[in-house]
């Protein structure tokens, strides 16, 4: 659980390190086991793919906005109706996420499945994606997921499930596709998007903008004043969409990240637009980093990067899937060196804290870290799962389950208020003291006891 991207990439590169560090840990001379932040041996139905899915909480009646179409059919059958039938929520929303890989490509050599012929391509899961939206993530990989299980209370809360996100390196490309997914979000639910159109083809755009390497392609959308059908560049229309973002920023109230990211991302598209790619793009987006340095390569080893078979050279395709090895990182460590790679040093933990670095505090990972790191509390508490705890005040005694209604009730902030600082859980009656501080911040109808039973 994090509360903003900036604190999400931190947790993503350590999670990265945690498990390149795992992994050498298990390897010895009889067994080398390989983490890639790549590939996935998780075998589709048409090749081999691995993505960094985003949650989002969103409200329920936004979640529903969005993926019921406005048209009699269940959103099951969604993907077989055309984008001018579906919703405006959803239309938009598409749109995004067909444009949005020109932040969140990871970058990739060639094509996959039955797609046609591409050198190199800012996304890697772009060639898999062949529905609007539905259940599976591992057939006919959609849009949107309707994986929803917000681990709160479910009449509130909706998970938003965005499973196209890809493995990337650089913290900025986490933070500018999950940032501006949150923006965007933020919007809808305030209906204050105002698109006056959206993508005509989303599966078509989402092919063109992975393929157009110089960001100067077209791609068709909708005039929703005038139903007229016209061609603009994906860096002009994730532009427009930017500069909305930005407004809604200012004129709601929303946490300051929002326009410092906004800025960012406009700076990034007025780069590309203007066929710029050695500025602050070159520096915070992955396919544009990775590709640099496959040129290179290249050059060193006196292939011709126009000519594609020099993509396919067997050293290029190494120094690819070497990119995103976790459990040896030299190659991505001399990359960001190299190309000054932003603000790599302000996400990375240290491998001797990996394992004691502090839990986000404006969220309820706080009090779930804090009921598994405190040795007071270790014996008397249990973190069934995201949404659920089971506290005891001594081992005589009953559990309490307590059910997490809010991701961000029990933060830092209120539980240090509530507790009047006092953190010490030495004794039954401070664990019973906090057991009814958690009481007092949930609904009734989430808590009950556990009845003691005895095993035969």
């Amino acid at each position: 659980l994090a509360s903003d991207p900036f604190e999400l990439a931190t947790l993503i590169l350590r999670g990265q390190k945690i498990a390149g560090l795992l992994a050498r840990e298990v390897s010895d001379d009889t067994c080398v086991v390989e983490c890639n932040n790549m590939v996935s041996d998780r075998q589709g139905i048409h090749a081999t793919s691995c993505g960094m899915h985003e949650n989002h909480f969103i409200s329920r009646a936004l979640y529903e906005r969005i993926t019921e179409p406005e048209y009699p059919s269940k959103r099951l059958f969604a993907d077989n109706l055309s984008i001018h039938r579906l919703g405006r929520s959803m239309q938009d929303f598409l749109s995004f996420k067909a444009l949005k890989i020109i932040f969140s490509g990871a970058g990739t050599i060639g094509n996959s499945g039955r797609s046609r012929t591409a050198r190199y391509q800012l996304s890697e899961r772009a060639d898999f994606i062949e529905r609007y939206i539905g259940g599976s993530t591992m057939g006919h990989r959609p849009f949107i997921n309707t994986r929803d299980e917000p681990h709160a209370n479910y009449e509130v809360f909706a998970r938003f499930h965005d499973i196209n996100g890809e493995g990337n390196r650089s913290p900025w490309a986490m933070i500018l596709s999950a940032g501006l997914t949150s923006m965007l979000l933020s919007a809808m639910h305030d209906d204050a998007l105002d698109l006056d159109w959206y993508c005509a083809a989303p599966f078509l755009t989402l092919g063109i903008v992975s393929r157009d390497i110089a960001c100067a392609s077209t791609v068709p959308i909708v005039r929703r004043s005038t139903h007229a059908i016209e061609y603009a560049r994906p860096v002009d229309l994730l532009g427009e969409i930017v500069a909305k973002l930005a407004r809604h920023a200012t004129r709601s109230g929303i946490p300051d990240w929002h326009l410092t990211l906004a800025g960012e991302a406009a700076d990034i598209l007025g780069e590309l637009a203007d066929g710029v790619f050695d500025g602050k793009a070159a520096t915070m987006l992955d396919w544009l980093i990775k590709m640099r340095v496959l040129e290179r390569a290249m050059l060193r080893k006196h292939l011709n990067p126009d000519a594609p078979d020099a993509w396919m050279h067997a050293s290029i395709r190494s120094i690819d899937m070497r990119y995103h090895c976790l459990d040896n990182t030299s190659l991505w460590d001399a990359v960001a060196a190299s190309m000054h790679v932003r603000d790599i040093d302000s996400f990375s933990t240290a491998e001797d804290r990996l394992f004691s670095s502090p839990a986000p505090a404006d969220t309820n990972a706080y009090l779930l870290n804090m009921l598994i790191s405190d040795p007071h509390l270790i014996p008397y508490s249990k973190v069934d799962n995201w949404g659920i705890i089971l506290i005891r005040p001594d081992t005589t005694d009953e559990f309490t389950q307590i059910g997490l209604d809010n991701p961000v009730t029990f933060t830092r902030e209120y539980l240090t208020g509530a507790l009047e600082g006092d953190f010490d859980f030495s004794t039954p009656e401070k664990r019973a003291r906090l057991i009814q501080i958690l009481r007092r911040g949930t609904s009734e109808c989430n808590i009950r006891k556990i009845q003691r039973f005895r095993i035969r």
